[in-house]
């Protein structure tokens, strides 16, 4: 460090070195006081606060549901080998660990207590030895151990000792296609005694055996997911081609399931995992025993960026393995970032922990997690890189809450009521729990309270029984004032208009007003005297404009949360005003360039008053949306989208019956100009962010050659 001559540069080169010590320290004493603050939790625990009409969740900080007991490897075990690569784990009803390690060929079944109760690296089949080597599943009942060997192509039956039983072997079935692969990765039993097998590669679904064993066909494969494209395509091609044309193009293939779970032996959960186009849904699917869905999670985003700490780093979410309790609860594990996820049995997240992928150097976190498995109150996560298993036990806070839960989906409300307390209690930022009191309080015909909790727990099924238990009431208490005040405006709207029709009297005293709102009544007539005789007002135009801003701005701030939530932090007034008025604007500029290129007639003028005036029924429908959503519930959501429906494209049809008669263009030309204008307007978007774009990086440039050069001046 270079020390300059002159004291007051000493002095102040002293000062800097001491500001800096300082910094330092207080940096060290704030990062020892958050590790502190996380009672050795080591990894992010976190759940989602869900907004904006439930198009947005942001990850919030939330109360440890999990926490570290134990951490299972070699050395902890005592082995004299270390392991080679453990690809699976599972836990039998006895409470025995079985820890399968495809890479060293070897079986390690453990006590409950952790303690060794047997290793098998091979088994004597049929007089041969064979190993594990490259297995990649395992599965155990009370009576067998089920062990995927998977690059051996069968699936070996050992007794709970770890002798060779038996085995499953691939299928000589006509249900079976000769292009079949039998590689086992993994397997499962239900109540019947049915073996479900998954194998690598295969897009069919799972083999479905007997309990004798008997192939029985294949059970539940993903459904094919299709562009708009894609099917007009296929629908193309059934039409329009022959069979042996058909024949060679390329057929699109459901993707395969990579772990499946059946906890009460009836429903199968299936994991399907990262996919080319990762799918935000039917990752996790929930089949009955027809092979069905029954989880209905198509609408369940279950992919995730991180608790907002992380990048994406060009990763993209992988789910492994799945799990699931008695009670319904689904776990996943993402070997993308290390998260495991809790769901509940209707796909609602309960919570997100774990982390560290590519690192995994504290208890709790990963570098490659593989397998999860449960048994009671205890995780198992399995790492293929650490060769390590993590075990997990529910904390106080995590048994409440999936205590109040459970109860609360089983509809026992005032049973819940304890476990929400507590819940609220450690943890403001559960929005189930604020859900779950707000049906309690709704069992319990506390209505208010019920639509305040329902509101903060983003319960609108609930917000809005509430809501209509509500309103029934203060019908009920003001049925006579209601309907005095309905005969009244019934009575005043009929008298003024008799008295209209016999005195001749005008409502609406200005001649502009009157003309550019009749236009609603009349389009074609008005908007060809806008084009012959200069009807149009330019000023009555700018504040239809205005009015389509305000109304929009109502729409999202001031609609029923059974239909709209408002998040204040989320939202953009400027934004609004973009899709609105600058909407119109550019629209006005660009059709008005399009129509000139194509020999319109139609005066920038005149198309600005065209578009105006044709927003009157959006903007009547945007005022009356708001009245409509504070009054409805969701159940009547359907009158209100018919309603919005046909006013938008009564909109859409006077817009286009004002582009014929002020362009004097036939139907179909009208049509080619909207859409040159639709084309037009995206270009002008599409320069504009790419302007935006380079002033962004040119400023970024521009601010580090400044940096570099006043530090350069700095240190002369």
């Amino acid at each position: 460090m270079q020390v300059l001559k002159n004291k007051d540069g000493v002095i102040m080169k002293k000062r800097f070195i001491r500001a800096l010590c300082f910094f330092f320290v207080l940096m060290t004493a704030f990062q020892l006081t958050a590790a502190a603050s996380t009672n050795d939790i080591p990894y992010d625990s976190y759940t989602y606060w869900y907004n904006y009409s439930g198009k947005g969740r942001t990850p919030v900080y939330s109360k440890p549901i999990y926490s570290v007991s134990s951490v299972i490897d070699a050395s902890s075990l005592s082995l004299k080998n270390a392991f080679g690569k453990i690809t699976d784990v599972t836990v039998g009803k006895d409470g025995c660990i079985y820890i399968l390690d495809g890479g060293a060929s070897q079986l390690v079944a453990l006590n409950p207590d952790n303690t060794v109760k047997f290793i098998a690296k091979t088994v004597l089949k049929n007089g041969a030895e064979i190993d594990f080597t490259g297995a990649l599943g395992i599965y155990c009942d009370d009576k067998n151990i089920y062990v995927c060997n998977t690059e051996k192509g069968s699936v070996e039956i050992l007794s709970l000792d770890g002798a060779y039983a038996d085995e499953i072997k691939c299928p000589d079935s006509k249900l079976v296609p000769d292009d079949f692969k039998y590689r086992p990765i993994k397997l499962e039993k239900d109540s019947k005694g049915n073996y479900y097998v998954l194998c690598d590669g295969s897009y069919y679904g799972a083999l479905l055996f007997s309990e004798k064993r008997e192939f029985l066909g294949f059970y539940g494969s993903n459904d094919v997911q299709q562009t708009v494209l894609q099917t007009v395509e296929k629908l193309w091609n059934k039409l329009f081609m022959t069979d042996e044309k058909r024949s060679g193009k390329a057929t699109a293939l459901p993707y395969q399931f990579i772990d499946l779970c059946s906890p009460d032996g009836i429903f199968i959960y299936t994991c399907t995992g990262k996919t080319e186009k990762n799918i935000k849904s039917g990752q996790i699917r929930k089949l009955n025993p027809a092979g069905d869905d029954v989880l209905n999670a198509d609408s369940v985003d279950f992919t995730d960026s991180g608790d907002g700490s992380i990048s994406l780093d060009g990763r993209t979410q992988d789910l492994v393995s799945v799990a699931a309790d008695n009670n319904g609860f689904i776990y996943t594990v993402d070997s993308a970032f290390g998260h495991i996820f809790i769901y509940d049995k209707n796909a609602n997240t309960v919570g997100v922990f774990g982390c560290g992928t590519g690192e995994g150097t504290q208890a709790g976190s990963f570098k490659l997690p593989c397998a999860i498995s449960v048994y009671n109150d205890k995780l198992f996560v399995a790492d293929s890189n650490q060769n390590a298993i993590t075990v997990f036990t529910l904390t106080e806070y995590g048994k409440n809450l999936l205590k109040a839960q459970s109860i609360t989906l089983s509809g026992k409300y005032e049973d819940a009521k304890p476990y929400w307390d507590e819940v609220i209690k450690n943890d403001q930022n559960c929005q189930l729990a604020y859900a779950g009191l707000a049906r309690y309080y709704y069992s319990v015909k506390e209505y208010k309270k019920a639509l305040d909790y329902a509101k903060t727990g983003f319960d609108r099924d609930t917000y809005s029984l509430a809501f209509e238990k509500l309103r029934n009431e203060f019908i009920r208490n003001n049925f006579t004032p209601i309907i005095l005040i309905f005969i009244a405006v019934v009575a005043a709207i009929i008298a003024t208009a008799i008295i209209k029709k016999k005195k001749n009297i005008v409502l609406i005293k200005n001649k502009s007003v009157r003309f550019a709102v009749g236009t609603m009544l009349h389009p074609v007539d008005n908007f060809k005297d806008v084009k012959q005789k200069n009807m149009g007002s330019v000023p009555i135009s700018t504040v239809f404009m205005l009015l389509f801003y305000i109304s929009s701005v109502m729409k999202t701030t001031n609609g029923g949360f059974s239909y709209v939530y408002f998040d204040s932090s989320s939202f953009n007034a400027a934004f609004v005003f973009l899709q609105t008025v600058g909407l119109v604007l550019v629209w006005t500029v660009v059709n008005w360039a399009v129509c000139t290129l194509a020999d319109g007639k139609g005066t920038l003028k005149q198309i600005y008053i065209v578009t105006n005036y044709s927003l009157l029924p959006l903007i009547i429908s945007n005022f009356l949306y708001v009245i409509f959503t504070n009054i409805l519930v969701t159940s009547e959501l359907d009158f209100l989208n018919v309603f919005m429906t046909v006013m938008l494209l009564y909109t859409a049809i006077m817009l286009l019956l004002g582009l014929i008669e002020i362009h004097d263009i036939s139907f179909s030309r009208a049509i080619i100009t909207v859409i040159l204008s639709i084309i037009g307007i995206l270009l002008i978007v599409f320069i504009i962010a790419l302007l935006i774009i380079l002033i962004q990086q040119t400023y970024g440039f521009l601010s580090t050659i400044v940096i570099e050069l006043f530090n350069n001046i700095k240190g002369l």
